[in-house]
């Protein structure tokens, strides 16, 4: 059981470009997003000699972001005692809270490679639904 919401990444990128005061590249906020997130301290530059620090408001915006996700997934599955794990994937979802998705959420696991996690599983999915249909022949 499955699902899949069309909200992502852009949303959060958008959220947060919109409260930068300047011309903000989309592309240039989620490469500094991506860089940031180890240290959990994010800058935007704007030139060489302006560069922004938005640690704060990144910040808000995902906890927003990850505060409306988790409202996405309880109103949604509504069967949650019935699912042993939740495989949250995508590029988004190492930018998510984990202490707000794991606090909800105690069998929450962000995968690994989380960009290309869905087309790896597809692709799985389409192996093993092949092997199957030759094996039925």
């Amino acid at each position: 059981n499955r699902h899949q919401f069309n909200t992502g990444a852009n949303d959060l990128y958008e959220a947060i470009a919109n409260k930068i005061d300047g011309d903000v590249s989309l592309y240039q906020l989620e490469r500094d997003l991506r860089q940031g997130n180890q240290q959990h301290h994010w800058s935007y530059r704007f030139s060489k000699n302006r560069q922004d620090d938005i640690t704060d408001l990144v910040c808000k915006e995902i906890d927003r972001f990850t505060r409306r996700l988790v409202a996405n997934v309880t109103s949604t599955l509504k069967n949650l005692d019935s699912i042993d794990t939740l495989f949250f994937t995508g590029g988004g979802a190492n930018l998510l809270n984990q202490k707000i998705l794991n606090t909800t959420f105690t069998n929450a696991v962000i995968v690994k490679n989380t960009e290309v996690a869905n087309v790896n599983g597809f692709y799985k999915y389409g192996l093993s639904q092949q092997a199957q249909n030759e094996g039925s022949k």
